[in-house]
């Protein structure tokens, strides 16, 4: 498979992706939207693969959302754009939420707009200490998208979800850092995006020792189970 955004292996039956765009924060573009649909099949459909791992390039981020500066280039055009982006982006969320076997998602940096979305459709996240989560969308003028609007609330709260997208706060507390940060706690956050990224590795090989339809119809009774209790609640 001839990729220019992502990084794709299977290895040992886990298959890992790898969002490849870092000088652009893992931003997603009409190029990563298709080829992580190419992708998504291929998890789908090949049976050997017991479980995916994702997870993005580089210290700065896991996935910044859209590329609104690829967007903006397409001038008058940039409705039609974002609908062929989005509609080929939810294609690829399809896939990955059907499939059999379980998503692990290694957060290493900020997850904005459709990097938070790709939270919600997870069956498993693991995130670094560095991890931030923000909705994005409002700030940009758009409207939520990436499954977003149907997962997040499921999981946090329709009221916290309707927080996160009206304020664009962030999910963890920010502080106040310099520019200039010293080498050993660069090394430490080298060292446990690393940590982050081998704890989703071991997860997913532990996964891999399940069956794949068996993991996946405990993710689903799980999702029917959460849904019963916020409706009984």
């Amino acid at each position: 498979m001839n990729l220019k955004a992502i990084k794709f292996k299977i290895e040992n039956n886990i298959a890992f992706i790898q969002l490849n765009r870092p000088d652009q924060y893992n931003a997603l573009d009409h190029v990563m939207a298709e080829e992580l649909f190419k992708i998504s099949l291929e998890c789908d459909d090949n049976k050997n693969i017991r479980s995916v791992v994702l997870t993005g390039t580089g210290e700065k981020a896991f996935c910044a959302g859209g590329d609104l500066h690829s967007f903006h280039k397409h001038g008058k055009k940039i409705s039609s754009h974002l609908k062929e982006v989005t509609t080929i982006l939810h294609g690829a969320i399809s896939r990955f939420s059907r499939m059999n076997a379980p998503l692990i998602i290694g957060v290493n940096g900020i997850a904005a707009g459709a990097g938070l979305s790709f939270v919600g459709f997870a069956d498993l996240v693991i995130a670094s200490s560095n991890a931030k989560f923000v909705s994005a969308y409002s700030k940009a003028g758009l409207t939520p998208d990436g499954s977003s609007s149907y997962f997040l609330p499921r999981i946090i709260g329709t009221r916290r979800y309707a927080e996160l997208v009206l304020t664009n706060d962030l999910s963890t507390e920010v502080s106040n850092r310099t520019a200039d940060v010293d080498a050993e706690e660069s090394r430490a956050t080298s060292a446990e995006l690393v940590l982050t990224n081998d704890l989703s590795a071991e997860v997913s090989n532990r996964i891999a020792d399940v069956d794949a339809e068996e993991s996946r119809a405990m993710s689903a009774e799980l999702v029917l189970t959460n849904d019963l209790n916020t409706e009984v609640s």
